[in-house]
């Protein structure tokens, strides 16, 4: 088993063609696992990804080819390291920040590293609560947090779940700190 493996990289390394094809899925699946997945399924196909490289190149870009297969992992290798939440690899737990846990009701505020709109919309839960007085906040990140925010059906951030005993409510986009409180009052 272990020389038909053998065998079959030599066999892919010696065939520049395939080689590059080879890197090419591997930088796909590298970034579908950056967006998509967790951040170890992306190291582990940006691994694959150096290891065909580095045995494509003999560790120097020789052609077009191979420095566009570095340039092609030099970028991966970017994304990931963007991807990843304060620089930390592993589990990110769902969810992954709490304030004010013994205050009712909550706001389920869904979140993610690229959004414009999620650092204002952040600093107006901060001041909604000068408004409504102290709520729970629930911070989601939303490539780690998917299946919470499928439950609201939420496709995008900057989102907000508002969960009291007056019900549910749901609200997408950059919310005014009033807006929020309104909110927070209406489930309350």
């Amino acid at each position: 088993m272990a020389t038909s493996i053998g065998k079959l990289a030599s066999k892919i390394a010696s065939s520049l063609p395939i080689s590059a094809l080879l890197c090419t899925v591997l930088l796909l699946l590298g970034l579908i696992g950056i967006y998509l997945l967790h951040p170890f399924i992306s190291i582990a196909f940006l691994v694959a990804q150096i290891a065909v490289y580095l045995k494509l190149s003999q560790f120097v870009p020789k052609n077009a080819v191979q420095k566009s297969i570095f340039l092609s992992f030099a970028f991966c290798t970017f994304l990931l390291i963007l991807s990843v939440p304060s620089g930390e690899l592993g589990y990110i737990p769902c969810p992954n920040a709490i304030e004010n846990p013994d205050s009712t009701p909550k706001v389920m505020f869904f979140h993610s590293p690229f959004c414009l709109y999620c650092p204002q919309v952040r600093e107006n839960i901060n001041a909604a609560q000068a408004i409504a007085g102290l709520f729970r906040v629930e911070e989601y990140d939303f490539r780690y947090c998917r299946n919470a925010a499928s439950a609201f059906k939420f496709t995008g951030t900057p989102c907000l779940a508002f969960v009291g005993k007056g019900g549910i409510a749901k609200e997408c986009g950059s919310l005014s700190a009033e807006e929020i409180a309104k909110q927070v009052k209406s489930v309350s």
